[in-house]
């Protein structure tokens, strides 16, 4: 086949053609047929993707978990599928592919090696639009047929279903009069025609997708506004194009014709949206991440929706999206709307109602955030904030409901650095519901934020001892903070303690927000990798997604710095090393505004890695001022390895000279040997002697030097 070779000896493969031409298709055989030559196959629907700087920080899947695919593909074997992408082949060019591959799909290109796809042969076009059939094609309505779709692999299969389900004379029908427009019309009109043939039997699929009002949409919301069987409805008459994490695409052509000739109905609007409702009001209670996927992929929807039905169901989903283009005005005043409800007597049925409220006080400060600035959404806090006071104070405020308004309204105090009023608020709540995991954990970290450890680990522990964080799905994100505070502000001695129920949290972690467990990684990693090495890469082998991108600055931060602890719990030949060490540089590579602490983590991976000019680079974008003991030592390594031995050790003994700690001394003393020995200075064993003298004797640090030391003198 063209395109095996092709790739053989190329990094990427273009496959263009008009839509339904069966790009797509030939993409997945070929997939199917270099499965063994790859580890990773990963395909994307690649619409919305204009520049390749987005591989490195894309959410494929829909879970919140971000995926670098840039650095997934430069350090493994993939086959990457970009599908019906915009992309050209300058901007494929500057993709660093290492051994990966590329298979592009798109409409048009200028790659002169483009495979482009035309239409089927006479033959093949009449095998594939009798498949099935009991009586073949007449002649003269197959010639209709190639006089007007030619040999469309899409239309042919549509006009196939057609002969299926009616006969020869439909399919005739479909394609009378559409002879002499432009090929694009004749396409579009047959197929409108075919769609209104089937429209009988796909009354509401068809105003479905008219109602979302886009190509793609999300599969589980198909099946609650339609059936269980929308999905496979659509795919029998061969509607549907490529899937992926739960979307399903409609072909452009049909979506085009969905939107010439499906009109919906005000009842099927009704219904949909009144299904749509009620499947908020019973996910709402148990937050489940469906929800959330849907609302993230159909944000415009539910903010149409809205625009003309203020339902509570509506204002909460669009909250739990927080799009960064949602109007304020459109979520509305939390205020009013919590007054309304606060003088009602009874707020049984009316939860998705407080729940609306909650959330569109967060979602007001997260988008304003966003789109402003901090103090601007303080400011938006400071005055919605009153929402939560109200419904606390409400007499219909009871039992787990009012649990829960307390709950965020500490937190939302918190959020304000209102901190002994937040801790107060906690503590109250939890004198009547001692078993709130949730508002325990948070005052375990203003407990920890006022440097009251003790305090927060005992906190902590209680948490860890509850059934319901221990058995529960919907406990499990308290289960990895909880674990994640106590590995941070713990001892050595917790960890070892809680290492099943870590590795156990973590193996549950799949299910929920990765975020929480990049922050329980890096913080086990940080403590252990030199002392429980072992423990570091059980995590990682416990995990799926090792080269997600966590979405805030300090989270990749926690999971860069995870990443790099892993390697070096590793022996320096064992290929996980470079591995982790790769992925720690991509991540830190994300932080978008770095701090000065920040770019001297990522100058020691660069070092680990041999990248010393990289290193160096990243040192000097710190000013003069901030350059304190470590920014020193990491100079002077990187001077070392850049063969600068003279500047490097005006560096170490700068570090040496300004450190504070003496518990540092050994691993600048480490350093300044290293130097000397390049230089071959006879002193260069004082420092060794020095660094493992400053040592207790049963200091695993200790123990590596005097290996070496012992190496040394045998030598001599």
């Amino acid at each position: 086949m063209a395109a095996l070779r092709h790739l053989s000896t190329n990094s990427h493969f273009v496959i263009a053609g008009i839509s339904g031409i069966g790009k797509s298709a030939l993409a997945t055989r070929l997939a199917e047929l270099l499965r063994k030559d790859f580890d990773i196959i990963i395909w994307i629907d690649a619409r919305d993707l204009h520049d390749t700087s987005q591989l490195s920080d894309l959410d494929i899947r829909r879970h919140g978990t971000h995926q670098n695919i840039s650095g997934l593909i430069r350090r493994h074997a993939c086959l990457l599928i970009l599908d019906d992408s915009e992309l050209t082949p300058q901007q494929i060019n500057t993709i660093n592919l290492g051994s990966s591959k590329i298979i592009l799909t798109c409409q048009t290109t200028s790659d002169p090696a483009a495979m482009t796809l035309s239409d089927l042969d006479t033959a093949s076009a009449r095998t594939l639009l009798e498949a099935g059939v009991s009586e073949p094609c007449p002649d003269k309505t197959f010639q209709r047929v190639t006089s007007n779709v030619g040999g469309h692999p899409l239309l042919l299969a549509a006009l196939n279903r057609v002969a299926q389900t009616e006969d020869w004379d439909a399919v005739d029908e479909c394609c009378e009069g559409a002879v002499d427009s432009v090929e694009d019309e004749r396409h579009n009109k047959v197929c409108q025609r075919i769609l209104l043939r089937h429209q009988a039997a796909l009354t509401h699929e068809l105003a479905f997708i008219r109602w979302c009002d886009t190509s793609r949409f999300d599969a589980e919301l198909a099946e609650i506004c339609v059936s269980s069987r929308a999905i496979k409805n659509l795919q029998k008459r061969a509607f549907l194009s490529a899937t992926n994490a739960g979307d399903a695409r409609v072909h452009d052509i049909v979506h085009k014709s969905i939107q010439a000739v499906i009109h919906v109905s005000q009842a099927q609007a009704e219904t949909f949206k009144s299904r749509l409702d009620k499947f908020i009001y019973s996910e709402g209670e148990r937050e489940e991440l469906t929800l959330r996927r849907i609302a993230d992929l159909h944000a415009p929807l539910l903010c149409r929706l809205l625009n003309s039905d203020q339902s509570a169901s509506f204002v909460y989903a669009v909250a739990l999206a927080r799009s960064s283009d949602t109007s304020l005005e459109l979520i509305g005043d939390p205020v009013p709307k919590a007054q309304a409800i606060a003088t009602t007597n009874n707020w049984t049925g009316r939860e998705i109602e407080i729940r609306a409220i909650i959330e569109s006080v967060e979602a007001i400060y997260t988008i304003t955030t966003n789109n402003k600035t901090t103090t601007e959404a303080r400011q938006s806090l400071s005055k919605n904030i009153k929402a939560l006071e109200i419904l606390r104070s409400s007499p219909a405020a009871k039992d787990d409901i009012l649990a829960d308004i307390k709950h965020h309204h500490s937190k939302m105090l918190e959020r304000l650095d209102k901190l002994t009023e937040a801790e107060a608020a906690f503590r109250e709540l939890l004198a009547t519901q001692p078993k709130h995991a949730a508002g325990r954990l948070q005052l375990a970290r203003i407990l920890a934020k006022t440097k009251r450890n003790a305090e927060a680990l005992e906190e902590c522990k209680i948490i860890l001892k509850q059934d319901e964080v221990l058995t529960q799905t919907s406990q499990a994100a308290i289960l990895l903070e909880a674990l994640r505070l106590v590995s941070s502000i713990g001892s050595l001695e917790d960890i070892k303690t809680y290492e099943p129920l870590i590795m156990s949290a973590l193996k549950r972690a799949r299910d929920i927000d990765k975020a929480i467990s990049f922050r329980l990684i890096a913080a086990v990693a940080q403590k252990t990798w030199y002392t429980i090495p072992s423990l570091v890469i059980q995590m990682f082998e416990a995990i799926e997604w090792r080269d997600a991108i966590p979405a805030s600055d300090s989270e990749r931060f926690d999971w860069a710095q995870a990443h790099k602890q892993a390697a070096k719990a590793l022996k320096k030949h064992d290929h996980r090393h470079r591995e982790f060490l790769t992925a720690a540089v991509d991540t830190y590579e994300h932080i978008r505004t770095p701090s000065p602490y920040q770019r001297i983590q990522f100058a020691e991976a660069l070092i680990l890695l041999g990248r010393f000019k990289d290193a160096n680079s990243q040192l000097e974008q710190i000013v003069e001022a901030r350059r304190e003991e470590f920014w020193w030592q990491r100079r002077a390594q990187a001077l070392l390895g850049l063969g600068e031995p003279g500047p490097a050790m005006a560096a170490i003994n700068n570090a040496l000279g300004t450190s504070k700690d003496p518990k540092y001394r050994a691993a600048f003393l480490q350093v300044r040997y290293l130097i000397k020995k390049t230089i071959s200075d006879a002193s260069a064993v004082d420092d060794l002697k020095e660094a493992i003298a400053s040592l207790s004797a049963d200091d695993k640090y200790r123990k590596q030097l005097e290996d070496d030391l012992a190496d040394i003198l045998q030598s001599n």
